[in-house]
């Protein structure tokens, strides 16, 4: 049975945000098929998962689907974490995943990884592929939910600290480098290449999963009210910078001043707040219209389609979007959409036929309110069309795991090459070291090296006469001498007595796990784009 893994910290209607959203519409797109169904989450709990496995007990085959939580799989086994020495939550949630997706490679045959772009969270998990081999059968992609880059920029933090600079990295390298991509639109890829300023290859358009979603906002709601009677505007999403809800607010002041028959006119803001904006925005509304803006808070389903039986319009004023399920919802209820001029609705929203465009302002937008206020005949017209006419999301994932062959881009070549590797070890009276120094070189898994020590004038008597022990333990290695320089010296003097492919610097007071080498060269055999390798350390000193 094929098999497709989802990454995700987020799942509706346990927690909020449109990545959990997009999870329950492709469980519900796949709960007819005969694929089996992995759902990695990260700091989701068991009792959280109980609670959607009930909720949804009669809707979804779970024999087919299962969770796994990739907190608790690093907490079963401790010891084979590794203690990080950067300090990024994204680069240690991105190890989680990996490590968890270890362990369930050996219990499952993967067809499809995706993760999500923002986070970076796919990193570890392709160069490990890149690198050393792994995942080799198995498609690692990533989707276009807007990366947390693009988030901050539309939002204007241009704030940069080493966190946010490792973050970002991770996300661009795992674009660059997925096996494939999903997005939902040829203008919503372009933005992507236009935004990192480089081509993104191995894109597949793939419409967002919508079978759930039209299933509990499906048209056979009725929303019985007179249009004359549709009086307010309706606003579903988070309250953040990045939602246009700044936007919307200043739009609606605007029209109600322009407007004063509309005075019975609200607009109601359904939406968790995040990081307090909420205070923010209430801040924008003059005392005269405070009865006029309406905060709701989180609200079900069936709230939202109370509230909007009274609305005349929903808008979507995002600065960035991929696309919201908000705006399927509120198009599935038959309620007239506006949305923001972005990428993400230019090839599905066509102005004036199924909904109607802004750009950007506050002020186009306060017009375009008033317009579909006032025309009743273009009411008519784009509120009962669809925004999101085809949806080819389970066909185009059928076909990706049938021919996964053709998609695997990060396929290892057959190698068998074992160039040769020079350790070169400087050394000045470090002879309480060397040997152990030495000897972790010895019982590399790669043998193919030779280890060049360079006495970097060395005027330790014990120091000098451990370089003559080993020199006599060791014939084949190759000890060097010279007048002191210091280490950058000593490390040049080796690599002229180097005929090997790759060079390896290891100070004198250092070890190599045996895997070390072995690792470094399968790195640059096979990614002709490596210059150079290096690793996490650990700090251990001898008492």
């Amino acid at each position: 049975m094929p098999t497709i893994c989802f990454i995700t910290r987020e799942l509706f209607p346990i927690t909020p945000g449109g990545i959990g959203t997009y999870i329950i519409n492709a469980l519900f797109e796949f709960k007819n098929e005969e694929y089996t169904i992995i759902i990695l989450t990260l700091n989701i709990n068991q009792k959280q998962i109980q609670t959607f496995q009930r909720m949804y007990a009669k809707k979804l085959n779970f024999s087919k689907i299962h969770f796994v939580d990739a907190q608790k799989i690093a907490a079963e086994n401790p010891n084979q974490i590794l203690k990080l020495t950067l300090n990024s939550e994204a680069y240690t949630n991105s190890y989680l995943y990996y490590y968890a997706l270890i362990k369930l490679a050996s219990l499952h045959s993967i067809d499809l990884i995706e993760f999500p772009d923002c986070g970076g969270s796919a990193f570890i998990t392709l160069m490990a592929k890149k690198v050393y081999g792994m995942f080799q059968d198995t498609i690692v992609a990533v989707r276009n939910h807007s990366t947390c880059e693009i988030v901050n920029v539309s939002e204007l933090n241009f704030g940069r600290d080493d966190e946010l600079a490792i973050l970002y990295f991770l996300e661009r390298w795992s674009l660059k480098n997925a096996d494939m991509r999903f997005c939902i639109s040829i203008s919503m890829n372009q933005f992507y290449e236009d935004f990192y300023k480089m081509r993104l290859d191995n894109v597949s358009i793939i419409s967002h999963p919508v079978r759930y979603t039209r299933t509990i906002m499906n048209r056979s709601h009725t929303l019985p009210l007179n249009n004359s009677e549709k009086i307010n505007i309706l606003f579903v999403g988070k309250l953040q910078p990045v939602k246009g809800v700044d936007i919307l607010i200043k739009a609606t002041i605007k029209f109600l001043e322009d407007h004063q028959n509309y005075n019975n006119t609200k607009l109601f803001l359904i939406g968790h707040s995040v990081d307090n904006y909420k205070d923010k925005y209430i801040k924008l509304v003059p005392n005269r219209y405070k009865s006029h803006v309406v905060f709701y808070g989180r609200c079900s389903h069936d709230d939202i389609v109370t509230i909007a039986k009274t609305c005349r319009m929903a808008v979507v004023p995002s600065r960035i979007e991929t696309f919201p399920y908000s705006a399927l919802e509120m198009n599935s209820l038959c309620i007239p959409l506006i949305v923001n001029d972005i990428p993400a609705f230019r090839d599905y929203v066509i102005d004036g036929v199924n909904g109607l465009i802004f750009n950007g302002t506050y002020e186009d937008l306060s017009n375009r309110i008033g317009t579909l206020f006032q025309d009743d005949n273009l009411y008519r017209q784009i509120k009962d069309k669809s925004i999101l006419p085809c949806n080819n999301f389970l066909e185009k994932y059928k076909k990706i795991v049938i021919n996964k062959t053709s998609y695997l881009t990060n396929r290892l070549p057959a190698h068998d090459a074992h160039p040769l590797v020079s350790v070169i070890i400087p050394y000045y009276n470090m002879g309480n070291y060397i040997e152990e120094t030495v000897s972790s070189v010895l019982t590399s898994t790669y043998k193919n090296y030779e280890i060049i020590i360079v006495n970097d004038g060395s005027t330790d008597e014990e120091s000098k006469n451990k370089l003559r022990e080993i020199e006599q333990k060791y014939p084949e290695i190759c000890i060097l001498h010279k007048v002191n320089g210091g280490l950058g010296s000593a490390r040049n003097y080796g690599i002229r007595h180097s005929n090997a492919k790759y060079i390896y610097f290891l100070d004198s007071d250092d070890i190599i796990v045996p895997t070390a080498l072995e690792k470094f060269v399968r790195a640059l055999e096979h990614n002709q784009t490596i210059d150079f390798v290096t690793s996490f350390i650990y700090m251990l000193e001898k008492l």
